[in-house]
Parts: C-alpha cells; sequence; structure tokens
C-alpha cells in the first residue's frame, strides 16, 4: 500500500506521539511517501523564528525515510478537479490541501492527515488518521 504522508502526521511522529509513532511504525513495510508539498511546509516551519532547532533536525531525518514522489501533470490535473468538486462556500480546503489531494489521488495512495475535515468531501481520496 501506498501513503502519501502529511505535515501534521509528520509533526505527531516526530513529537513522540504514540498512536502516530505506532502506526508508523505499523507501515514502515508500505511505501511510505512524501510531497514537495509537505517539504515545503516543514521548511516553512522551520523558518519560524521560535521553531525549535533539534525537532527541525527530527523532521529532517524522518523526511529522508520516506519516498520522494513529484507533482507531476497526473496530480495537477487531480488537484484541478478536486479544486472543482470543492467549488462551494461551505467547503474549506486551502490550496495545498487541493494540491496534496489531488496527489495522492493520482498516486493512488492514501492520505495520512490529522486534517480529516478538510479532505473528507472529496470524491474518490482515501484518508487515514494516523493519530487516533
Amino acid at each position: 500500500m501506498k501513503y502519501l504522508i502529511d505535515s501534521d502526521i509528520l509533526s505527531y511522529i516526530v513529537s513522540g506521539d504514540e498512536t502516530a509513532v505506532g502506526n508508523y511504525r505499523a507501515h514502515r513495510d508500505d511505501e511510505l511517501c512524501i510531497s514537495p508539498i509537505t517539504t515545503l511546509e516543514q521548511y516553512f516551519g522551520m523558518e519560524h523564528p521560535d521553531f525549535d532547532e533539534v525537532a527541525g533536525m527530527r523532521i529532517m531525518k524522518l523526511m529522508e525515510k520516506l519516498t520522494p514522489v513529484p507533482f507531476d501533470e497526473r496530480a495537477g490535473r487531480q488537484a484541478g478537479l478536486v479544486r472543482a468538486a470543492l467549488n462551494s462556500p461551505k467547503r474549506n480546503a486551502t490550496s495545498l490541501d487541493i494540491l496534496l489531494a489531488g496527489q495522492a489521488l493520482a498516486l493512488g495512495a492514501v492520505l495520512v492527515t490529522n486534517n480529516e475535515k478538510d479532505f473528507e468531501k472529496i470524491p474518490g481520496l482515501r484518508i487515514e488518521n494516523w493519530s487516533k
């Protein structure tokens, strides 16, 4: 099985959250992937003046263990379809969330996130929350 790991789950794992770490370990034999979108979010967060440098080192070490997947034309197409499906004032997915969902759909991957509310209404997207 292929899993695309969202930023919030990376943070849970790095912070030592028992449930997230346990789920991560249980899926070690699966293909655990990281999107350039998640990488962007992590590096952006590390630039915050109050960010813990030790946590940043742990995040970078964890990201090195994940398989990087490119954001390609198929992902862009899927993200466009997701954006069209969510074209409603009642739905609150951010642009980065739309890109990440499109990439997960294009890869046929399960999106691993704690942000279930923003992703649950996306048609065909499989999500798991490893922090619960």
